[in-house]
């Protein structure tokens, strides 16, 4: 079960040379996890960064890598459609070649 707290926005700015201000704004939700698993995130988590911090990142990382297994899965996907084509075309390429 998980349930979202609107709190006040907190105000974080990066600001670079020439760069404009941003605003970044947080939810904060609520969710249950097991002792065990928030064991392992307080071993892995460094000093100067929160819990939230680091799961934030964690579920980037894991947000990330299922938006490139599913593109992977769907190239692959075309790849074996078209696989009879390419490869005749790969055959027909190597007959061009000259081996010395």
């Amino acid at each position: 079960m998980c349930s979202i707290r609107r709190s006040a926005p907190s105000r974080r700015t990066d600001k670079g040379a020439g760069e404009p201000e941003y605003i970044w704004w947080y939810e904060s939700p609520s969710i249950t996890l097991s002792r065990e698993l928030l064991k392992a995130v307080d071993a892995r988590t460094g000093r100067g960064r929160s819990r939230s911090q680091f799961i934030e990142a964690a579920l980037q990382a894991f947000l990330d890598k299922s938006t490139r297994d599913e593109r992977s899965a769907r190239d692959l996907e075309i790849l074996n459609r078209r696989a009879t084509r390419l490869n005749r075309e790969a055959v027909d390429v190597l007959a061009y070649q000259v081996i010395p």
